[in-house]
């Protein structure tokens, strides 16, 4: 289910919805119907919060990219068909 303000696209001006950092594998299944739902809304763009996270943090900071927390690109792909 989405919930916004109804969303009144224009040429040349991006307007759309920011998912939530949060993310479970579990959402992929109701995630195309949401995807969906955003398109007939009106909307032109989604962000998507990457899920960096910090590995470690000394002698020098490691910053990764952790596929628990966000969607691979072949899941994303398979989502807007």
């Amino acid at each position: 289910m989405v919930v916004a303000p109804e969303i009144h696209p224009r040429e040349g001006y991006e307007v759309g919805y920011e998912m939530a950092p949060a993310y479970s594998p579990s959402w992929l299944s109701s995630s195309a119907p949401s995807f969906q739902a955003m398109a007939e809304s009106g909307a032109n763009a989604i962000l998507l919060t990457p899920a960096w996270v910090l590995r470690q943090n000394a002698p020098v900071p490691s910053v990764g990219f952790e596929t628990a927390h966000a969607p691979l690109t072949d899941e994303l792909e398979r989502q807007i068909d």
